[in-house]
């Protein structure tokens, strides 16, 4: 019996995290590593997102699962918790936040949902919360009406 997709949503921010079964899942953010500092031995690395992850989520707050899709890929590998590895994502309609920034290394708090969006709605990719070295797993909810906030 397959897994089942589910959002949880936090009543703090009003923000959601999708879920299935067990697993949490995060916006797939392609990495830029630099290296820091420490020796050849043991060397310190630096890890920075290399492409957006910036976006709420384009959900239905009715229905949220009914835009989710699963993709379920055979294991490949010994080692398949790796983005390039990865055996399920899902997919999600999106919107990018642009005002969303990185501030000090961090990202900007969440602010309260929902959150208004004039950028194009996009197909994201999430992986499990264990692929991924870089996570955006509480995501705005995305709306354009009288009650959404700009960012």
């Amino acid at each position: 019996m397959p897994a089942k997709l589910a959002v949880t949503v936090w009543p703090r921010t009003g923000s959601v995290t999708v879920d299935r079964g067990p697993l949490s899942y995060s916006v797939r953010i392609e990495e830029d590593w630099h290296r820091a500092g420490g020796t050849d031995t043991w060397p310190e690395w630096e890890v920075f997102p290399k492409s957006p992850w910036n976006y709420g989520l384009a959900i239905d707050r009715a229905d949220p699962v009914a835009s989710l899709e699963v993709k379920e890929k055979p294991v490949s590998t010994t080692q398949p918790w790796t983005l390039d590895a990865v055996p399920i994502e899902i997919t999600a309609h999106a919107r990018r936040i642009p005002n969303w920034r990185i501030e000090d290394n961090t990202v900007q708090a969440l602010r309260q949902s929902p959150v208004r969006s004039d950028q194009p709605e996009e197909t994201i990719r999430m992986v499990p919360l264990g692929c991924a070295r870089l996570r955006m797993s509480c995501l705005p909810v995305i709306d354009n009406g009288p009650d959404a906030r700009e960012w």
